[in-house]
């Protein structure tokens, strides 16, 4: 319990002082006032409001920005003080002549001397606040609190849209708060949003006796409200142009102009395929993860529930996986319906599993160690992964049909995605800002790979700007990329060898419209998109000129339901129909000219058409069966889903001709690339 302590009486006008502002000096006036006895508040009243901001400080502190009419308490202006006895004010104002003869009057608040004391929640002050948004349109607040918090301590939470707000009843947003975290559901979309946290005592009548200072100011911006309609992430049913860097891939999305960009920072030894380590960018996407606003990683994925309440139980589940890409899911008993259709599927499945993990050793023997991991959910995807959820959401254990797993482990203050571990037992490792002293608690400071190699990264205002990779067990001498924004767009991106990279958006919604690459032996090279209400109109160009052109015409949802290359006076036009999100039907047409030989029409150009049409057939699971080219074959595939294929890649498939001849072949195709988590 706390020891119980009187308040005391404050008397809020105890001292009053009448005074006029000295003169401006450029556009700010200052004054001091040292008291002969300490006060723990005070009320500047002035008539002079308009135009005029007012601050204060008291002590040693830092200028605060006040309310005049407002009694504000030394605890806000100064966390380290309860009372002062010198105290700073300052008006500010663009236009110096209303800091002409200002008059104010200044009342202190004093407290009986017997009964001052310092206050017993201050020894509870809420530490190392931040404000985390999600994709599920909350904002998660936490803070640090002791082991032994007293019962009958709470903590208030405050939220402003200004950033030096003074928290009062109006910004209070939660109360009796026994935990170091709060929820915040937010409708305020794209709206910057600042939070205050103090510990607080009540009486039986619920009147506050006793109070910490304020927290320092976390700051959090909700994502958009038309997150989930934006093309982000990387599908294979949306249209792009693509993009080739020595340090990345990038993409173009063609029919709402979001531009992809991927790079791999390490890839990890594991029993059958490497694991990549990639970042995503998306222009459009407005969520952030540990690598800042607009970058996502390969296992930054975590399921989570649209509504007021946290419980994964019932209602709309959302997700995000590695690309960026944004998943919606509506519970069906057991099982989830998802938006993007058969392409992911979710289930309701507790599950506590044995996990062997390899130790080899150097003279080739191997000590297995085993990991119990409990799950609640189960995520199986086409391409023969398996995600495991626990009941809050957070991806615990992945694994393939080819044998490759990999194991994730949170820190427990914050949640936060700290180590990867693979069945080989090897691990990568995250230190985040907050242990590393950097501005942002939330984003990640470095990352350590097994043989000890260290790539760092670096922000400005929550934006990834480099990233740096240092040899192992060496913290110089690395080749570092960067980038550089306008807003929160990416304009410019720089490889490890200095070459410059530039994007360009257009639009209020900022669709990317142009990207060049740095002169090579002095042509420039750059990919340009036109848009208008009809389709998007992609141009490469070398040295100012246009050497290709594609023309594509796109559905509500985004699909191409035409796309057609332009080859001088030769168009090939290639037609597109879905049925919910599959390729049902594809029509190439080829308009090509030749010249009139037989001399009439002066020896004019006559245009033809040819015309090829292939139909595509699928099983419950979305996976196709059969390919019907009408001027060849029909294919019928079949899938061994014996852990060397992908499950939606066919293993072998039967081809029969016109003339009834059937020829089994086996598909040489097959999953060779490193783990991927676009989903």
């Amino acid at each position: 319990m706390i020891e119980k302590t009187d308040s005391g009486d404050i008397f809020t006008n105890a001292i009053s002082l009448d005074l006029t502002m000295p003169a401006a000096e450029g556009n700010e006036s200052e004054m001091i006032m040292p008291l002969l006895e300490e006060a723990v508040g005070f009320t500047l009243n002035t008539s002079q409001t308009e135009g005029v901001t007012w601050y204060a400080k008291a002590g040693d502190g830092e200028y605060q920005q006040i309310t005049p009419g407002e009694l504000t308490y030394v605890l806000n202006l100064n966390k380290q003080q309860i009372a002062a006895s010198v105290f700073h004010i300052k008006a500010a104002a663009e236009d110096p002549a209303l800091l002409e003869n200002v008059a104010c009057t200044m009342q202190f608040a004093v407290m009986e001397k017997e009964t001052f004391e310092v206050s017993s929640a201050e020894g509870y002050w809420p530490e190392n606040v931040t404000a985390q948004d999600k994709i599920n349109y909350k904002t998660y607040v936490r803070w640090d609190i002791p082991e032994d918090v007293p019962e009958g301590l709470t903590y208030e939470v405050y939220r402003s849209t200004l950033k030096n707000f003074v928290p009062g009843e109006t910004t209070l947003v939660a109360e009796d708060v026994t935990d170091g975290y709060w929820c915040d559901i937010n409708t305020n979309y794209s709206i910057s949003l600042y939070y205050k946290v103090r510990a607080v005592v009540k009486d039986k009548e619920g009147n506050v006796v006793s109070a910490s200072s304020y927290s320092d100011t976390a700051e959090s911006t909700p994502i958009d409200r038309n997150e989930y309609k934006k093309a982000l992430g990387h599908k294979e049913y949306w249209a792009y142009a693509d993009i080739a860097t020595p340090a990345g891939n990038g993409y173009i999305e063609k029919s709402q102009g979001n531009f992809l960009y991927e790079q791999t920072d390490a890839e990890i030894p594991n029993e059958q395929l490497d694991v990549a380590l990639t970042r995503t960018y998306n222009s459009m996407a407005t969520s952030k993860s540990g690598f800042g606003y607009g970058w996502t990683h390969s296992y930054d994925i975590e399921l989570l529930k649209l509504g007021k309440d946290n419980s994964l139980e019932d209602g709309i589940l959302v997700l995000r996986d590695g690309s960026g890409t944004l998943h919606q899911f509506k519970t069906d008993g057991d099982t989830y319906i998802s938006s993007l259709g058969k392409h992911v599927n979710l289930k309701k499945e507790d599950k506590t599993q044995a996990i062997a993990l390899n130790n080899p050793d150097a003279d080739g023997g191997n000590q297995v160690t085993t990991v119990n991991v409990t799950s609640a959910y189960t995520m199986p995807t086409r391409d023969s992964q398996i995600f495991y959820f626990d009941t809050s959401g957070k991806l615990v254990w992945m694994e393939e049909s080819n044998g490759n797993l990999l194991l994730f482990h949170y820190d427990e203050k914050r949640g936060l995605l700290d180590r990867i571990t693979t069945g080989n037992n090897i691990s990568v490792e995250f230190t985040y800002n907050e242990s590393a002293g950097g501005s942002d608690a939330l984003t990640i400071h470095d990352m350590t790979l097994p043989d000890g190699q260290k790539i760092v990264y670096n922000y400005q205002n929550s934006l990834l700007t480099g990233v740096t990779k240092y040899p192992a067990g060496q913290a110089s001498g690395g080749i570092t990329y960067s980038y550089g924004y306008n807003g929160r767009k990416m304009t410019s991106l720089t490889d490890g060898t200095g070459n410059a990279y530039s994007i360009q958006y257009s639009g209020s919604d900022g669709k990317t419209d142009r990207f060049n690459y740095p002169a090579a032996g002095g042509t420039a090279e750059s990919i340009r998109m036109t848009r208008s209400d009809d389709y998007t109109l992609t141009e490469k160009l070398a040295g100012g000129a246009v050497v290709k052109q594609e023309k594509d015409e796109f559905d509500g949802s985004g699909q191409c339901t035409r796309h057609t290359d332009i080859l001088g006076d030769q168009e090939q036009s290639t037609t597109y129909e879905y049925m919910d999100s599959l390729l049902t039907k594809e029509t190439e047409t080829v308009s090509f000219g030749t010249l009139n030989k037989d001399g009439t029409n002066g020896g004019s150009v006559v245009m033809s058409e040819k015309k090829k049409t292939t139909t595509y057939t699928y099983d419950d699971k979305e996976l196709v069966i059969e390919e019907h080219d009408e001027d060849t074959a029909v294919s019928d595939f079949l899938y061994a889903h014996d852990g060397e294929w992908t499950e939606y890649q066919p293993s072998s498939y039967i081809e029969t001709t016109e003339d009834g001849v059937k020829t089994a072949l086996r598909q040489r195709t097959r999953s060779t690339s490193t783990t991927s988590t676009a989903i």
